[in-house]
């Protein structure tokens, strides 16, 4: 993430540069001013007879599993930066955590 902050910044830099012909204490100050905000999502994993969840997002997420049918299987909330691993009979299931959904298998 402060990669990304950095290379967006040095882009802005560039730009503002270009377009200022070349005054620097008004590219430095917009560049220093430029906040990048990356989203991040909770990760979601089918493992043999279980399903596990990585809580990556800063905030605490609701989890429901779903079966194929529909039917609700587990509800949860996980907090930030936990992982949670629900077993779970072989078959097919929907995985909602926060705004991610995934199909998986469980073997």
């Amino acid at each position: 993430m402060i990669q990304a902050v950095k290379t967006i910044r040095i882009y802005i830099l560039s730009l503002l540069l270009c377009q200022c012909g070349g005054v620097v204490a008004v590219a430095q100050s917009a560049a220093e001013n430029a906040t990048v905000q990356v989203e991040q999502h909770a990760s979601i994993k089918a493992l043999n007879g279980a399903v596990e969840i990585d809580n990556a997002t800063g905030k605490a997420v609701d989890v429901a599993v779903f079966a194929i049918t529909g039917s609700l299987v587990k509800q949860v909330t996980i907090d930030s930066g936990e992982s949670l691993r629900i077993e779970l009979p072989s078959g097919y299931y929907i995985v909602k955590a926060g705004d991610t959904s995934k199909r998986v298998a469980v073997r």
